[in-house]
């Protein structure tokens, strides 16, 4: 996000004095305010339904299944003496 300094925020208060005039300024600044907090509650739920959703998908039981199933597939290896293949790592 781009820094805004003091010099640019006097240029931008002056050119919105000068489209808005005195007398508007103090609405429109009240629906810039609230312009910007519905769109922080609107991206905080947004953030929230994806946090809800990464929990969700860690808890269900679709996902333990198939940790049991990969689970199964591995004793069923050992049990009829299969051993694990070499593992290659990569080097760096």
């Amino acid at each position: 996000m781009p820094n805004i300094g003091f010099p640019e925020l006097v240029i931008i208060l002056v050119v919105v004095l000068l489209l808005f005039g005195p007398k508007r300024l103090p609405d429109f600044a009240r629906s810039m305010g609230q312009a910007i907090r519905e769109f922080r509650r609107a991206s905080q739920e947004v953030i929230d339904d994806i946090q809800r959703e990464s929990l969700d998908d860690r808890r269900s039981p679709r996902n333990r299944s198939g940790d049991d199933e990969a689970r199964s597939y591995a004793e069923q290896a050992e049990s009829e003496g299969a051993k694990p293949g070499p593992t290659t790592t990569r080097q760096l």
